[in-house]
Parts: C-alpha cells; structure tokens; sequence
C-alpha cells in the first residue's frame, strides 16, 4: 500500500498493511502483531501446535476450546471472559455443537444453489450436463446469448442498499421492539415503509430513524431506482465486469438469509446486523468462490458455464487482474480440502466477527462465534482426524480474506475511476462506502 493510511480505533482494519506496518513501527514484535489480543495460556497452546510441539487437547476430555484468531485479526475476543466448555455437561456441550454445525450445513444447502459438492462434481466432469466452456471473445458471446441470460445474468431488480444510512423502501414489514428483518417476497417494493434493504429480495430491517425529510427525498430518489436494471453492453472486458457485479447483488441476498438462519444472528442489535454484513459479506463471498475454481478457470451462472483463466489473463488491463488474486486464494485454501458443512460453519465464523468497525454490542457477537468457532473445531477433529492443525490454519485464513477484500475494492475503486461504461449496483456501492 502506498497511501500511507491513517490507522485508529475505528479505521484500523480498513488496510492489514498500513496497520502492520505501524505495529512495527511502535516496537510490537512480529508474534505480538500475529497473535494479537489472546490469553498467554491460549497463546502457548498454540504456538506449540503451529511449531508441532503437540496436538490440540481433545474436546470430549474435558478441555474448552477457547479459539482466537491467529494473524492480525482479532475473531473471539469474547472468549476471554472465561465461557467455555469446560462448566457445562460435555455430553450435552458437544451434542448441542453438533447440532449447531447442522442447523449452519442445512441452511447453507438450502440458499446457496450451487453449493461445494455440487462445484466440485461439475468440476470434475461428474455430472450429465457439462459447463459450457468460454475460453475466447466468440464463445463468451455464444454463452451470453444462451446460458448467462437464462442464469439471472441479464435483467434484475434494484431495491435500494446497506448501510449506515437507512433507505426507505418498504413493503410491508411488521415492526418490532428495535426492528425486525423480513423477506419480502410478496410483492414489489412500494417506497412507503421506512426501512433498509439487506439484499436485492426486498430483505428489510424496519427502523424509526428517518426524518419526514429524508423520508421524501429518499422515496423520490427511488423512483427511479426500483426499476429493471439492464447492465449496458460493449466491450467484453466492461460486460463481464458488470454482469459479474450484478450477479455479487443476488449473492449477496443470499449470504443474508444465510446470515439470519445462523442461530442467534436475529437476536443481536439491528445496526450490529447491517454493521457485521456489510464487512463480512465480501469475505464470505471469496471464501465460497474458491469451491468454484481450480487452477484452469472458474464456475459462473450457477455451474452452467467455465470461463479459463488464460481467458481472464488475455482481458486488456486493468481487467485482467481482477480475478488473478482469487485464483492464487483460492487454491491455497483448497489445499485444505473442506467439506460443505466445513465451509459452512467457517462462512458462519466469518460473518460473526466481534472486531467489526462500528458494532454498537460486541459481546455477544463475539459468544455466539465462539460457539460457531467451538462447533467448527469438533467438526475439523470429526472429518479431518489426520490434520490437527487445520484450526488454526482456517483462523489464519481470516487475514487473507480481509487483504483480499481490501486489495478488491481498491482495484474496483480504480476501475470505476478510468472506465466510463463500468456500473456498480447502487446495494454494492453502499458496501463500499466508508468501509475500504
């Protein structure tokens, strides 16, 4: 990085660099920075684990797995207050874990169409129809005339943002104490209900914040918003840029009603809801991506089609570096062979994240990761027996995600500066706001 950022309490996790670098600066010690906040019993543990020292104490001895992210993040903090396994019947401790990783595996089947299995059977040319292949300009304009227009590519909905800013657009949703979040599907969008939208599927969390004036402006604002949003054609390199951001908008409204089927996420302060999505939902997004890449080129339009990465390489700049740092990700984190109820629980993990900028209530935030962490940890144990140091490899993960995500908005950042056609959903562009 070389803008030098300016790193405080509430800035700090906007660029991993700029913050290394002032740890160094002030006399912090490569561990310390790598650690971060953990107790020194915990501490140790670790170290001598990633050093091969031991193996981790096993969960059905009696022993609590109090987790913390490795690398410079921060993910159980709420751990220190000395909740753990260890008070509770650990019969029914790991029995309600169990269940937990479920509930998570279940709705992660449920909402994500092309989940990890299905990936990697298309992958692996298991299954009857094969993805059609784009590996130059001719096929990638056969594809988009035939699959990407029947996948969801070609004409969506936009219905407002996310955000620290409350958009009225409503349809309906009932109040409660504090708010609510809804799916409302019934119907379009009407602009009367004072609202803000999590996803393009009209998912609201209702508040009483706006002002008559901002309600107004808003509602006028919208008009023109909630209408059929047709990305522009042109060069390949601007349609593929657009079409992939208009297919980011749906998934992020599935990550949403991911989110609200995690046990807990419902019960949490309504502005810590927004404020935990709008900073994880990027990183849940790469993490899922790399079930749908190997080293040759990637799943797009739901598994219908594969795009090569020499194609992707062949886009004229500065296109063609868009994907090239999910491709190096996402074959490093493949390595780790995760199964779909793994990948789940970590995606679970993700969003769950009591270091977020801007939460108003972090401690429980922080206990109900804990217990996704905990269940994430018995599972690893479950299907992965030969790999005891998988955990902390999957925390330190977390760092990359976060520098991905970093590096991505700025290269978005930049592309939008230089290249007139590129559009950005408006629900994409409030993600982006004040956070990178």
């Amino acid at each position: 990085c070389e803008r030098s950022c300016k790193i405080q309490k509430k800035s700090r996790n906007k660029c991993q660099h700029c913050r290394f670098q002032k740890c160094l600066g002030v006399g912090m010690s490569h561990e310390a920075i790598r650690f971060g906040r953990m107790p020194q019993a915990e501490k140790k543990r670790l170290i001598a684990e990633v050093c091969g020292g031991s193996l981790r104490p096993d969960l059905t001895a009696g022993s609590a797995t109090k987790t913390t992210a490795v690398a410079s993040v921060s993910v159980c903090g709420g751990c220190q207050d000395g909740s753990s396994l260890a008070g509770e019947g650990m019969g029914m401790a790991v029995s309600d874990l169990r269940s937990l990783a479920r509930l998570v595996q279940e709705a992660y089947l449920r909402i994500f169409p092309l989940s990890k299995a299905k990936a990697q059977a298309i992958l692996a040319g298991k299954v009857q129809n094969n993805a059609v292949v784009i590996h130059d300009h001719e096929s990638l304009a056969q594809a988009e005339d035939t699959i990407l227009q029947k996948s969801g590519y070609g004409t969506i909905h936009n219905h407002g943002s996310i955000g620290v800013n409350i958009a009225s657009v409503g349809g309906g949703c009932g109040g409660a104490r504090g708010g609510t979040i809804c799916d409302g599907r019934g119907g379009p969008c009407d602009s009367t209900t004072r609202g803000r939208v999590l996803g393009t599927d009209c998912v609201f969390i209702t508040a009483n914040s706006v002002t008559d004036t901002e309600l107004a402006a808003d509602a006028e604002g919208n008009r023109s918003s909630d209408q059929e949003v047709t990305p522009p054609r042109g060069a390949a390199e601007i349609r593929i840029f657009n079409r992939c951001h208009y297919r980011l908008v749906e998934a992020v409204r599935e990550v949403t009603e991911f989110a609200k089927s995690i046990p807990g996420f419902m019960i949490l302060d309504l502005n810590d809801q927004v404020t935990l999505l709008k900073y994880g939902v990027y990183e849940v997004i790469f993490a899922m991506l790399a079930a749908q890449i190997n080293k040759d080129g990637l799943l797009i339009a739901y598994g219908s089609a594969f795009i090569t990465r020499e194609f992707l390489r062949s886009l004229r700049s500065p296109f063609c570096h868009i994907m090239e740092p999910k491709f190096e990700f996402s074959i490093r984190f493949n390595a780790l062979s995760l199964d779909g109820t793994d990948l789940a629980l970590y995606m679970a993990a993700i969003i769950l994240c009591g270091d977020r900028p801007g939460l108003i209530n972090v401690n429980p935030v922080e206990r109900i990761q804990d217990r996704i962490l905990q269940a994430l940890d018995l599972q690893l144990r479950k299907t992965h027996p030969e790999s005891p140091f998988l955990f902390p490899k999957l925390l330190q993960k977390l760092s990359d995600l976060r520098q991905l995500v970093t590096e991505h908005a700025q290269m978005v950042h930049n592309i939008r500066k230089t290249e007139a056609d590129t559009a950005l959903p408006p629900l994409l562009q409030e993600i982006f706001k004040d956070m990178y």
